[in-house]
């Protein structure tokens, strides 16, 4: 057999194939009942329609879609054997598949490869994709009132709509959950386009420019801000205007399915199949996602008796003025004269192999009244092109912040800085630059 059907399990029922989707979806409408209201069919409709229609919505747009348990798939007996499983499709719709379904494979493959030709010779393997998707059947008929003179009127109507699973192999996968790219961008889970998201960089400019003990904070009000844009530009499929708006991430007309696995058929042999079920989406519990969050508390929160930074001064930047002036801004104010005894100093470098040599440094100094810079001169211009600035925060005489009077601390967003021991900070620029 080409198409799915029962591996030999017993089934039960009578049930009738219906629609895609026979039961009513109305989550925004509700039945108002009163005393004496006569009802009729639309009004039980609604009566269903409704938290099944808001079940559906709440699903879809906040937990997504994907395999919550089985839904094994693979060989048995030179057949492709489906298991039993519980998923959610892209409608936010259960999937319950209550009996293993198998599919000849070499009958399946030989055909496949029939109707799907490789698009060039050098193509080694031709994929196909098993699909879950969403099927109703009718069942339990009753009887029911009928016009006596409609000669075609039914006697008895199924009272039933039993929800099931259709298994499917289609040529192409369903495209990726999408959304929420800035969230993905600030987290590290997409790369960054530097001319459409600027305002990610910024974010992430943001998240290490704070002080280590800050960056937590900076994140979660980072996270929030790219969420809020994120959230704000997601839109239902088949959205055109504000004077139709589709209740649904995916349109039914649209595959709402779930990936299981993905087939790979060799083009030459045609005897083997690769079943690869690790493409699909699992959906978690709830429960399981914050025992997983726990497992990176360590990192993030650690011993805060070591991780407190004491508040000494950053540098947040060099500029050359000119060949033999450099200008050293920093976060903090810094305590005059500490730069003394080379908690500052300057060397170049040839780029034709000659090594380094140590820079004279003729003055520093403030820039005016400001104690955030640092202004220091070269007694003539470097001896080579490559000019490094290296400011102390080690040693025996690093350079000290003013308030608190403590050790410098490096660069913005890293580690912190002790009482004791603060961190080395250096800059590189070309000669004139």
């Amino acid at each position: 057999m080409t198409k799915f059907g029962a591996c030999g399990d017993p089934t039960t029922g009578s049930a009738t194939i219906a629609e895609d989707d026979a039961l009513p979806v109305q989550p925004f409408t509700a039945l108002r009942a009163a005393y004496g209201m006569l009802l009729g069919e639309d009004d039980f409709l609604v009566l269903m329609g409704n938290p099944r229609g808001k079940q559906m919505v709440h699903t879809s747009w906040l937990h997504g879609a994907g395999v919550i348990w089985g839904f094994d798939v693979g060989r048995d007996e030179g057949r492709l054997r489906v298991r039993p499983g519980l998923a959610v499709d892209r409608r936010g719709r259960e999937l319950r598949l209550e009996t293993s379904q198998c599919l000849d494979l070499a009958a399946w493959a030989k055909e496949w490869l029939d109707k799907n030709k490789p698009k060039d010779e050098h193509q080694e393997w031709v994929h196909a994709y098993v699909m879950a998707e969403f099927k109703s059947c009718l069942d339990h008929n009753v009887p029911t009132l009928a016009d006596p003179c409609d000669i075609a009127r039914q006697h008895d109507s199924p009272s039933r709509v039993v929800e099931t699973t259709r298994l499917r192999i289609v040529a192409e996968p369903p495209p990726a959950a999408a959304g929420y790219h800035r969230l993905r961008v600030l987290l590290g889970l997409k790369k960054a386009d530097p001319k459409t998201d600027k305002d990610v960089l910024d974010a992430i400019h943001q998240v290490h420019s704070a002080r280590f003990e800050d960056r937590p904070a900076e994140l979660l009000r980072q996270f929030r801000l790219m969420a809020a844009l994120d959230a704000t530009q997601r839109r239902p499929a088949g959205y055109a205007d504000d004077k139709s708006v589709p209740h649904f991430p995916v349109d039914e007309r649209d595959s709402a399915g779930i990936l299981l696995a993905k087939l790979s058929v060799p083009v030459k042999t045609k005897s083997y199949v690769r079943i690869e079920p690790r493409v699909r989406t699992a959906l978690l519990p709830t429960a399981v996602i914050q025992e997983l969050l726990s497992g990176l508390a360590p990192g993030l929160i650690g011993d805060r008796h070591h991780e407190q930074d004491a508040g000494g001064p950053r540098l947040l930047g060099v500029e050359w003025i000119d060949p033999v002036t450099a200008e050293l801004t920093f976060d903090r104010p810094i305590a005059r004269n500490s730069w003394e005894d080379q908690a500052i100093s300057v060397s170049s470098a040839s780029y034709r192999g000659h090594g380094w040599r140590r820079e004279h440094i003729d003055e520093i100094g403030f820039r005016g009244g400001d104690e955030q810079v640092v202004v220091l001169r070269m007694a003539g211009g470097p001896a080579y092109s490559l000019v490094r600035v290296v400011v102390r925060g080690t040693g025996t005489a690093p350079l000290l912040g003013q308030d608190p009077f403590v050790p410098f601390a490096g660069l913005p967003g890293g580690p912190p800085g002790s009482v004791h021991q603060g961190h080395d900070a250096a800059h590189n620029a070309r000669a004139g630059s």
